[in-house]
């Protein structure tokens, strides 16, 4: 697994959870989450790049949508963190469901 980028003072142990646990949910299953980020990932497993973010309340949610990932890094780029989010869905032209981080 190849790291692409992380939140900066990222643990070692942090780091394997996110990666590994059971205990993160599916971003698609947390649509109207809102929280504040604390810890995120982004790697390579694979030829799939996974995101996964660890929120204050300790609540931690992962995908692979590059739809997700691509707004993620825009704000990485942006504020040097992820700010408060709100995890929305919507649907597409061809009528599938899809889940953006929007600023909360």
């Amino acid at each position: 697994m190849e790291i692409r980028t992380k939140s900066e003072n990222l643990t070692n142990e942090m780091q394997y959870t996110l990666m590994r646990s059971k205990q993160v949910e599916k971003v698609s299953e947390n649509a109207g989450y809102i929280g504040t980020p604390t810890d995120y990932i982004i790697y390579l497993d694979g030829d799939k790049e996974i995101c996964c973010i660890r929120f204050e309340d300790g609540k931690m949610v992962g995908t692979n949508s590059p739809t997700f990932i691509r707004e993620i890094d825009a704000m990485i780029a942006a504020f040097n963190r992820i700010p408060r989010i709100k995890i929305e869905s919507g649907t597409s032209k061809a009528g599938r469901t899809f889940y953006l981080p929007e600023l909360a």
